[in-house]
């Protein structure tokens, strides 16, 4: 089938007894076509050369569905994202109940690549999304730079210069309305691993690095272990969070040794453009946040020094 100068759907069909076969699938999607055929108009990418590819097979046998197939859009996706220029691409494959989708982004001189995989079977009856998996998720990312003055305008506003101006009330009569119930959300997931590598990340004039993993399921999220190192400092964070209709407990253990405070200028008002000294620190504790109140007991410990 043509769909017109570059778009085309081609396969191989065949019935064996109450098998159906289409063998030699090949898919081909100007994705400039797509979006008008949903009437999208979206500014912020650059599709004109871009295309969705899709081949393999797919067999129907017993009534159950088996596909083998790879697809992709490529060449990469241009986008331009509040002055963030970059460009995308996506390919993956699904084979014997298997997916795996890779995306590598480049984006403010470097790389973020992504890689999700995981079984996802298409017979699935009575589907619940905390059946599926378990998902694992990779994230590495390098190189990618966030200037002084990025980090300055996206906190402070494009007139980074000064700190935010306090609020005040010009009646000075608090507000006395009741605050209503909170409501605690509550969630289903399959069971998500996630990796995270990033390495030199520039952060103004430091490297940012880190290396975490970190696991969610139905009303829970975890961070196993984040070590990061950043303006010749290290740290370490452990938490977990818990969510019921009763609440949310989070409990949390971080710690900073050997900080260069110099390092944190990129995200305080330019009035503060020369500061020195090191820090160490630690925060161990927990938070139970309640429909009607939030309760916290924390231990935390700081060090200044020259």
């Amino acid at each position: 089938i043509k769909i017109n100068d570059k778009g085309k759907v081609n396969a191989d069909f065949s019935m064996i007894k109450e098998s159906m076969h289409l063998d030699n699938l090949e898919v081909l999607l100007p994705l400039q076509d797509m979006l008008k055929m949903g009437a999208v108009e979206n500014k912020m990418v650059d599709v004109r050369d871009s295309e969705f590819k899709l081949n393999g097979k797919v067999y129907i046998e017993s009534q159950k569905l088996d596909p083998a197939i790879n697809f992709s859009v490529g060449p990469a996706v241009g986008f331009n994202f509040n002055d963030v220029v970059g460009t995308t691409s996506v390919a993956g494959e699904f084979k014997n109940n298997q997916l795996v989708i890779e995306v590598k982004n480049k984006v403010l001189g470097g790389d973020a690549d992504v890689k999700v995989s995981g079984k996802l079977d298409p017979n699935m009856k009575n589907f619940k999304v905390q059946d599926l998996g378990p998902i694992n998720v990779a994230l590495n990312v390098a190189g990618i730079e966030f200037s002084e003055k990025m980090i300055k305008e996206n906190i402070y506003g494009k007139n980074a210069g000064q700190a935010p101006k306090e609020s005040t009330d010009s009646t000075g009569v608090a507000n006395s309305t009741k605050t209503p119930p909170r409501v605690i959300p509550t969630f289903e997931s399959p069971v998500v691993n996630m990796n995270m590598n990033l390495k030199k990340i520039k952060i103004g004039n430091e490297d940012f690095n880190a290396k975490g993993a970190f696991k969610i399921s139905s009303n829970r999220f975890e961070t196993e272990s984040l070590d990061f190192s950043f303006a010749e400092g290290s740290g370490k964070i452990k938490h977990l969070s818990t969510f019921a209709k009763a609440g949310i407990k989070t409990t949390l253990d971080f710690g900073l040794k050997n900080l260069n405070i110099n390092g944190m200028r990129p995200f305080l008002p330019n009035g503060f453009s020369k500061i020195s000294g090191r820090a160490n620190g630690s925060v161990v504790g927990e938070v139970n946040m309640t429909p009607t109140n939030m309760l916290y007991s924390f231990n935390v410990k700081a060090d200044a020094y020259k």
